[in-house]
C-alpha cells in the first residue's frame, strides 16, 4: 500500500480525500504547468503540514516517540517555510530555530532502535 493512500483524510464538499489523492492532484497540475514531475516522489507534492501529520499518523502506528518527535519538529518548521516562501525576512531567532529543529530531527532519527517499516514502505 502507498505510504499516502488512507492517511490525511480531509473533508472536500461530500467527500473524504486523502493525502495521495491531494499529492497527485498537485503533481498533475504541475504537469499540465508543463512543469518537470519525473525526479518528485509523489510525498513531494505534500504541505509541510500534511508530512508532519503523516509522519505522526505512522508514529501512532507503530508506536514510535521518535517519529512523534520528528513530526512535531516539522510542524513547527510550517511558520518559518510559511514566511520563506512568501519572500518574508526572518531574523536570527528564526535561523536558530531551524537548527534547532534540524538537531531534533536529526536525534529522534538516530535513536536505536528504529522500527522495522517493510510493512508501511514496501521495497517492490
Amino acid at each position: 500500500m502507498p505510504i499516502l493512500r488512507g492517511r490525511g483524510k480531509r473533508a472536500k464538499h461530500d467527500s473524504v480525500e486523502d493525502a495521495h489523492h491531494r499529492a497527485d492532484a498537485w503533481r498533475a497540475r504541475c504537469l499540465r504547468k508543463g512543469l518537470p514531475v519525473g525526479l518528485n516522489p509523489l510525498l513531494a507534492y505534500c504541505t509541510t503540514t500534511e508530512l508532519a501529520e503523516l509522519i505522526g499518523e505512522i508514529a501512532a502506528e507503530i508506536r514510535s516517540q521518535e517519529w512523534r518527535d520528528v513530526a512535531t519538529a516539522i510542524s513547527e518548521l510550517k511558520d518559518i517555510r510559511d514566511s520563506v516562501m512568501h519572500n518574508q525576512l526572518i531574523e536570527d531567532s528564526a535561523l536558530d530555530k531551524l537548527y534547532d529543529l534540524q538537531l531534533r530531527v536529526r536525534e529522534a532519527l538516530i535513536k536505536p532502535p528504529l522500527p522495522d517499516f517493510t510493512d508501511i514502505f514496501p521495497l517492490g
